[in-house]
């Protein structure tokens, strides 16, 4: 956990601890991404935290969840999408964690030629003659052990170069092979694999072979590309800026994807570590509905420069504002809304105070100004630093 050093007048005020406020205990009743106070059916331990934590390194599962979220959008379906949560992305067809069941899937992006079932099921050698687990075996483990198999629809492996198995029919070009498209022959040799390596020679009516149909290659540009249909499907009149959703929606991903936490309450893992069909929504709605997001984010920006923001701060403060700008319009929690109204009231203060000129002639001296004269419970309302600090400039900027 971080803290936050401020330097106000001389003095050195230490802030809270700032984790997400949906890592503290959430007030019963229905959150603001459309679920219920309930037990979170993944709230086992995860088999790993490391992918969490190094997500940069794997845009392109980012990517391919993203489209998967414009898929289920085109046809007004609930869902709930996790990057980094137990697998590489999950996909819950429900908000309801009484019902909610998912889609497992391990997403690789390499180009080297067709995956075969030795390659899938192969285990490398480590130090002292232990193996590592294989690809499949992996998979397999995590969900046995776990007690999640119940709980899916579909347990994937996902790949941009496809796989070449013993298939019943040869002469079927599949983009998705499951169990019953392959020969006993080929099932026999994944169930003896999978009894060596993790003792239950089951294999899966569930399990999937499928190949990406998102390109291996400038798949941000192609993300983009299907967004922009999707609106242009479902709303085919309105002005959009689909730049900025998929940027708002990008953000969003990967800044839950880097929440390594597990969590008991399924309220909680959605807030904190998903992506629903409710959030997606709010974010559309905010760049086709509201012409003034545009303006609002020029005059932000204008406002970075006046406090001579350098440009590598600037990026992920824009970042923020997208955040910051997107709750205030339709996340509307009382929490919420009186911490905007305490930073308007700090800032007034400020301005009409004898030292405005010297606070305001940079964010350095002006933000911390503005959030040493804030509450513990007023800061406390948003989930990190960056977004409190895109608060106080937004709330600058309207006033100028």
């Amino acid at each position: 956990m971080k803290s936050w050093l401020f330097a106000t007048q001389g003095k050195t005020w230490e802030g809270l601890s700032m984790i997400p406020q949906g890592l503290k205990k959430l007030s019963e009743g229905i959150a603001m991404n459309g679920t219920t106070s309930s037990s979170n059916p993944l709230g086992s331990a995860q088999r790993e935290h490391a992918g969490a934590k190094t997500f940069g390194k794997y845009e392109y599962q980012y990517h391919w969840a993203l489209c998967k979220i414009f898929e289920r959008h085109a046809q007004s379906q609930e869902y709930v999408v996790f990057v980094e949560y137990h697998e590489d992305v999950i996909i819950g067809d429900s908000l309801d964690s009484t019902s909610v069941k998912f889609d497992f899937n391990q997403v690789k992006n390499y180009e080297t030629g067709k995956w075969t079932l030795n390659r899938i099921l192969k285990r490398k050698s480590k130090q002292k003659g232990e193996k590592e687990p294989s690809i499949l075996g992996k998979m397999m483990d995590g969900v046995k052990k776990k007690g999640l198999y119940d709980k899916l629809h579909s347990l994937g492996l996902v790949n941009t170069s496809g796989f070449d198995l013993e298939q019943l029919d040869k002469d079927l070009e599949l983009s998705i092979i499951c169990a019953g498209d392959l020969t006993p022959e080929c099932l026999q040799k994944i169930s003896d694999a999978l009894k060596a390596e993790i003792g239950s020679d089951e294999v899966p009516k569930i399990l999937r072979f499928i190949l990406s149909d998102l390109t291996s290659v400038s798949f941000q540009d192609a993300s983009i590309g299907r967004l922009a249909n999707l609106i242009e499907s479902k709303w085919p009149d309105s002005k959009y800026k689909p730049q900025s959703i998929y940027l708002s929606l990008m953000d969003d991903l990967h800044r839950k994807g880097m929440v390594a936490f597990d969590f008991s309450q399924w309220e909680e893992c959605v807030q904190n570590k998903g992506l629903t069909s409710v959030d997606v929504q709010k974010v559309i709605d905010l760049y086709l509905q509201d012409p003034s997001a545009e303006a609002d984010l020029s005059l932000f920006r204008s406002t970075l420069e006046m406090l001579s923001v350098k440009l590598p701060r600037r990026i992920p403060l824009v970042r923020a504002f997208r955040r910051y700008y997107q709750e205030q319009k339709y996340g509307r929690s009382m929490p919420y809304l009186n911490s905007c109204k305490s930073i308007g009231a700090a800032i007034d203060d400020v301005l009409d105070g004898p030292s405005a000129d010297e606070l305001t002639e940079n964010a350095s001296s002006f933000i911390p100004a503005i959030t040493s004269a804030l509450s513990d419970s007023a800061r406390d309302a948003f989930p990190d630093e960056q977004t409190l600090e895109a608060a106080i400039i937004y709330e600058l900027s309207k006033k100028l």
